[in-house]
C-alpha cells in the first residue's frame, strides 16, 4: 500500500487512503458496546415498547451525518454560487450584475407565485386602514327601509347554497328568496339593482381567476330551466359559459321579481359603483358587496350629496357591517383622496400582483406622508403619460416602498444580496427579493393600466405588461435573460 500522507503514529481515527481525520462525534470503534447496550435496553421490555434513540448510534466516517464523509464538507451548490458571486463582488470583479440585472429563477417570486399566476392581493389591508377608522355605525332602520340596494351579482352567487338534484329554475328561485327575505325592499320609488359582471372571453383578471379556481375548470354543461344539476356549485361556476348561461337565466327570474339587472360588458365594480354615485343624488342607497374594489371606486367616485351611500358587507362585524363612504371622505386629507388608485394597485390588485413583504397599509401611509410617493401617484393619474416616464417613475416607488434610499432597483438588490449571503448559513431566496428593473417594469404598466381603467381611459393590455395565451390575457412576467449569457 502507497500512503499518500506522512503516517503518525498517534490516538487519532484516520482514513490511511485519504488522510482525512474523524470529526470528533466518529465512534465506530466503539460500536460492539453500543450495540450490547441497545439489547440490554430492550430486556424485559415488550416489543411495541421499545424505541430507539439517535444518540446510541454508532457513526462511521461515511455516515451521511458524518460532515467529513470522504474527505469533503457538504454544501448547497446554490449557496456555493452564491458566495463565489458574493467573493467576486467584494474583490471588484465584475460579477455584480448577476444578481442585479437576472432574476436567476423562471419568474420573480417578488411578484408571482407561478408563471402565470400573480401573488393574490389582500385586500382587507386597504379597508382597515382607510375605511374600519370611519365605519360608521349602524344606521337607522328608517334609512335602511327608504334606500334603494345596488348588489353585487359577483358575490350573490356565493350568498346560497347549492344542493345536489336542484334544477336551475329551484336555485334561481333560492337566489330570489335570499333577497327577499334578508333585505328590507320597502323603497316604491325605485328598483333595486343586481350588477353582474359579463365575463369577457380574455379579461386582465384572468390571472386572478386561474388562481381563484385553483386551475380546475368543470365541464361545460348544456342545461335548460328544468335541468338537475350534478355538481357541485363551485365546480359548475367554475367553468365561464356555464357562469355566463345561468346569469342570464338568474336574470329572467329576478326581473320578474321586481329588481332592475343589468350585465355589464367590462368591469362590474364600475357599473356598481357609478350607478350607486347616480342612485345617491336622489335617494340613500346601500351597496351589498364584499370586494374591496367597491370602497375604493366609491371613496374615489363620492360626490358631495344630502343623501347616504352606504356599503353593506355581510362577512365583517355586525358593528362594522356598514360603511358610510361620504362620512369616509369627510374624514379623509383630500391629497389621499385624490390618489387612492396608485398605492391600492401598485400593492396589489386583481390585474397587479402583491409585492411580496410590503402591504398596503405601508402604502397608505407613504402616500399621506411622503412627497416623493406622491408625486409617483400623480404621474400613474396623467392619462398623458409616456411609458419612459411610467417605468421610470415605477422603479422609483419600488425604491419608496422598500423603504431604500438607493437610486436602483439594482444597487437595491446587490446590497441585500451581499448582506444576507454573508449573514446566512443557508442559501437565501433571491427569488423574494425586489424584482429586477425588467421584472418591475411590466409591474408598473400593468398598474398604469388599471388605474387608467377605472378612470375610464381605454388602453391596450397587452401593450401594458399583458400577453395573449390560450383565450386569456396573461401577465409578463419578464423577457430578460434569467442568467447572463456569458461565463465568468
Amino acid at each position: 500500500m502507497v500512503f499518500k500522507f506522512s503516517y503518525i503514529f498517534d490516538q487519532v481515527l484516520r482514513n490511511i487512503a485519504t488522510g482525512v481525520n474523524a470529526a470528533s462525534g466518529i465512534n465506530i470503534m466503539q460500536c460492539k458496546a453500543i450495540g450490547q447496550d441497545i439489547i440490554d435496553s430492550m430486556v424485559g421490555k415488550v416489543a411495541s415498547d421499545i424505541t430507539f434513540s439517535k444518540t446510541s448510534k454508532a457513526i462511521s466516517m461515511l455516515d451521511d451525518s458524518n460532515p467529513l464523509k470522504s474527505g469533503l464538507v457538504k454544501m448547497q451548490p446554490e449557496k456555493l454560487f452564491q458566495r463565489l458571486i458574493t467573493t467576486s463582488v467584494r474583490m471588484k470583479m465584475n460579477t455584480a450584475e448577476i444578481v442585479e440585472n437576472h432574476e436567476l429563477i423562471l419568474y420573480t417570486k417578488a411578484l408571482f407565485k407561478t408563471r402565470e399566476v400573480m401573488h393574490p392581493a389582500n385586500k382587507p389591508d386597504f379597508r382597515k386602514e382607510m375605511c374600519d377608522k370611519w365605519t360608521s355605525t349602524q344606521p337607522s332602520c328608517d334609512m335602511i327601509n327608504d334606500a334603494t340596494y345596488i348588489f353585487d351579482g359577483g358575490n350573490l352567487l356565493h350568498k346560497c347554497s347549492w344542493s345536489k338534484g336542484q334544477t336551475i329554475s329551484q336555485l334561481c328561485n333560492m337566489y330570489v328568496y335570499y333577497l327577499n327575505t334578508y333585505y328590507i325592499m320597502v323603497n316604491s320609488h325605485f328598483k333595486h339593482i343586481v350588477v353582474f359582471d359579463g365575463y369577457p372571453e380574455c379579461s386582465t383578471k384572468d390571472s386572478a381567476h386561474i388562481y381563484r379556481n385553483k386551475g380546475v375548470v368543470g365541464p361545460d354543461v348544456n342545461f335548460a330551466k328544468d335541468t338537475v344539476i350534478t355538481m357541485g356549485k363551485a365546480l359548475f361556476l367554475s367553468n365561464t359559459h356555464n357562469k355566463i348561461k345561468f346569469i342570464k337565466v338568474l336574470s329572467e327570474f329576478l326581473e320578474q321579481a321586481g329588481y332592475l339587472v343589468r350585465i355589464c360588458t367590462s368591469d362590474a365594480d364600475k357599473e356598481i359603483v357609478s350607478s350607486a354615485i347616480a342612485m345617491s343624488q336622489m335617494t340613500h342607497t346601500i351597496i351589498v358587496g364584499e370586494d374591496t374594489d367597491l370602497y375604493l371606486l366609491s371613496m374615489v367616485k363620492w360626490k358631495q350629496t344630502d343623501y347616504r351611500l352606504i356599503i353593506k358587507s355581510s362577512m365583517a362585524k355586525k358593528e362594522k357591517c356598514y360603511t358610510d363612504i361620504g362620512h369616509v371622505c369627510v374624514n379623509t386629507p383630500k391629497h389621499v383622496l385624490e390618489n387612492l388608485f396608485f398605492p391600492y394597485v401598485v400593492t396589489g390588485c386583481d390585474t397587479s400582483s402583491r409585492i411580496f413583504n410590503v402591504g398596503k397599509g405601508y402604502a397608505m401611509q407613504l402616500i399621506d406622508s411622503s412627497s416623493q410617493f406622491l408625486e409617483c401617484s400623480k404621474v400613474f393619474n396623467n392619462p398623458n403619460s409616456s411609458k419612459e416616464i411610467i417605468i421610470e417613475t415605477g422603479e422609483k416607488a419600488f425604491l419608496l416602498l422598500y423603504g431604500s434610499t438607493l437610486t436602483t432597483l439594482a444597487a437595491l438588490r446587490r446590497k441585500i444580496f451581499l448582506n444576507k449571503v454573508e449573514q446566512h448559513t443557508e442559501s437565501v431566496d433571491i427569488g423574494k427579493y425586489p424584482p429586477t428593473f425588467d421584472s418591475a417594469m411590466y409591474h408598473s404598466l400593468r398598474v398604469y393600466h388599471q388605474i387608467m381603467e377605472w378612470n375610464d381611459v381605454v388602453l391596450d393590455p397587452e401593450e401594458y405588461g399583458f400577453y395573449k395565451l390560450n383565450g386569456m390575457l396573461l401577465p409578463v412576467t419578464g423577457t430578460a435573460n434569467i442568467a447572463p449569457l456569458k461565463s465568468y
